[in-house]
């Protein structure tokens, strides 16, 4: 035999043997760890449903002494608007022309979807004045 097919042989049995290296199937696919954190987003597949955005507001003889001024929301997020007043008054959410009721040191809860976007004033019809504004962003 000459030189050259010995060569040739052993160049061809080594690209075989990587060959074979790189395609043999393995005995288990890789384990794949996955977490999930609250701040990442759902799959519209899952079965789960989020749980609504929960906004504590205080008012104390018509004034906001407690909670955010303005609340950011996104649109098509569920809320959830807890509230307590000193005083008996009448809640209005403007643009959505949702109201409660709210009966002196007890806590009132607004459940609602942010459906529409824009810049809503939350105001209390017997104080009259806006104790918060609802800004909701488009969800795109």
């Amino acid at each position: 035999m000459n030189y050259r097919a010995l060569i040739f042989i052993l160049i061809s049995a080594i690209a075989l043997t990587a060959l074979f290296l790189l395609l043999k199937p393995t005995a288990e696919p890789p384990k794949v760890q996955a977490t999930v954190s609250q701040s990442d987003t759902v799959n519209a597949e899952s079965t789960s449903v989020p749980s609504p955005r929960t906004i504590e507001l205080s008012i104390k003889d018509g004034a906001l002494i407690s909670g955010p001024q303005r609340i950011q929301v996104l649109q098509g997020e569920e809320i959830k608007l807890n509230i307590v007043s000193n005083h008996a008054d009448e809640l209005h959410l403007h643009g959505y022309d949702l109201t409660l009721k709210l009966k002196a040191k007890e806590t009132a809860t607004l459940a609602f979807t942010a459906k529409h976007s824009g810049r809503f004033g939350i105001e209390l019809h017997h104080a009259h004045g806006e104790i918060a504004a609802l800004e909701v962003m488009p969800n795109n």
